[in-house]
């Protein structure tokens, strides 16, 4: 699964890729969430920055199914709210490798979240921004970012025809993330993805 999330940007038949989205959000809660004392809090992290690197990539709801997928993830682990924090106690010890195939040797617990909320925050549309602000701030259920009690029932799949998300785009990132590979002298490919996202944020 973790080395197949960076091809669903690719995938040219849009029929097939809501699919494929859905089918994420439906095994990632599965094998995080359900099965949440059985695996490691690294491999967990590398799945959420994996999940957010291909969200800057999709529809506007298929990025709003992969950030609620993101969200629950949180809910159910909550020591990775080191991610979403400016002073992490968490001891780490060297550099993120957001392509390394495996989760648990490419080292994400070193790596920060911030940046790709920051940045999902400034999404053109006002429900990706709610939920991106919502997790930063430490998903609070009461006051001004929490989120609208009718969205609490939604699972992250039915997000994918949720008529709450009035303009199902295209990625607004796809140019400027294009533009940080070429930079690189690269074409954008699901083998390059992680790491171009990773230095289009930086």
């Amino acid at each position: 699964m973790y080395s197949l999330l960076p091809s669903v940007p690719f995938q040219k038949d849009p029929t097939l890729q809501q699919q494929e989205v859905e089918i994420i959000v439906e095994c990632i809660d599965i094998m995080l969430n359900k099965r949440k004392k059985q695996v490691s809090i690294g491999r967990v992290a590398a799945f959420v920055k994996r999940l957010l690197a291909i969200s800057f990539l999709l529809t506007t709801r298929q990025c709003v199914a992969i950030i609620a997928c993101v969200r629950s993830i949180f809910l159910h682990h909550q020591r990775l709210k080191s991610l979403i924090e400016d002073d992490s106690d968490a001891v780490t010890n060297g550099i993120f490798r957001p392509d390394v195939l495996d989760p648990d040797t490419c080292n994400a617990l070193s790596s920060s979240a911030l940046p790709e909320f920051n940045k999902l925050i400034k999404y053109p549309d006002r429900v990706v921004q709610i939920f991106a602000d919502n997790i930063l701030s430490g998903f609070p259920s009461t006051g001004e970012k929490r989120l609208p009690a009718e969205w609490m029932t939604i699972t992250p799949k039915d997000w994918l025809n949720s008529e709450i998300v009035k303009n199902d785009r295209p990625s607004p990132f796809f140019e400027s993330i294009t533009k940080t590979a070429k930079k690189r002298k690269q074409q954008l490919t699901s083998k390059n993805l992680c790491s171009t996202v990773n230095d289009w944020l930086a």
